[in-house]
């Protein structure tokens, strides 16, 4: 059953949460920038530079949601040690960074998101963002979107090769660490199954589901009844989440 996201959003603004909290933790591909396109696009080049020819829908039935090393390894179908692993993986995500240099529309920060952060930096909201990026694309949307208004580098928890991946919890429980804060006073935004299932696990407060692959289904709503849906962060109210924002 799909579920209206107009409606959705309409509640939102109108319903106050039963507790308020402390601060928020961003994933940052597919919610921050929402960059399956990007994604998709790359896959296909890099598919293609290897003597394979990946589609779309290839890549929506068949590589979304898996890592890349699991992606790689399906993709080419032969045994790949570590460092195969790594410089395939750098390949790829040389591609993708190309492709969102050139594209200048539509490498861009989500809707109503770069207002959001300054309403919450000026109100002094603890922030951070939890990627299963690597540090080369990391480094690389820092310089881009100049993140470092308004986050603190210590504050932008990466996938540096000794963090369990998603839906692990891991990721979510350094960020809180680093916040100083219970995982439980923090708000997570997040666009996945596999994210969602990561914050849950790791204990927040409260879950804002967005993104554009994200589809409002009745079985979200059951799976975790205390979450919030937002189409876009022109969505999301800050008063309704930090007390005295």
């Amino acid at each position: 059953m799909m579920v209206n996201s107009k409606a959705i959003a309409d509640r939102n603004r109108s319903k106050a949460p039963a507790k308020t909290y402390t601060g928020i933790v961003f994933d940052f591909n597919g919610t921050m920038f929402r960059d399956n396109e990007f994604h998709i696009r790359a896959w296909m080049e890099f598919a293609a530079r290897h003597g394979f020819r990946m589609t779309r829908d290839d890549y929506l039935d068949e590589f979304i949601g898996k890592t890349s090393a699991k992606a790689l390894k399906l993709l080419l179908d032969i045994p790949l040690d570590s460092e195969n692993l790594h410089q395939l993986y750098e390949e790829k995500e040389a591609i993708y960074r190309s492709l969102c240099l050139d594209d200048p529309q539509n490498f861009v920060l989500a809707p109503g998101l770069a207002q959001l952060l300054d309403v919450l930096a000026d109100a002094s909201v603890p922030m951070a963002i939890a990627t299963a990026s690597t540090l080369p694309n990391v480094e690389f949307f820092i310089e881009q979107f100049k993140l470092l208004r308004w986050f603190r580098p210590e504050h932008i928890v990466y996938d540096d090769g000794r963090i369990a991946n998603k839906p692990a919890p891991d990721i979510y429980l350094l960020a809180a660490e680093r916040l100083g804060l219970p995982a439980g006073e923090l708000v997570v935004v997040e666009d996945s199954p596999t994210g969602a299932a990561a914050a849950q696990g790791a204990g927040a407060g409260c879950l804002v589901i967005t993104g554009e692959l994200f589809s409002f289904q009745e079985d979200w709503v059951q799976e975790y009844p205390h979450c919030r849906h937002i189409r876009d962060f022109r969505d999301f109210y800050p008063e309704q989440f930090f007390s005295g924002r």
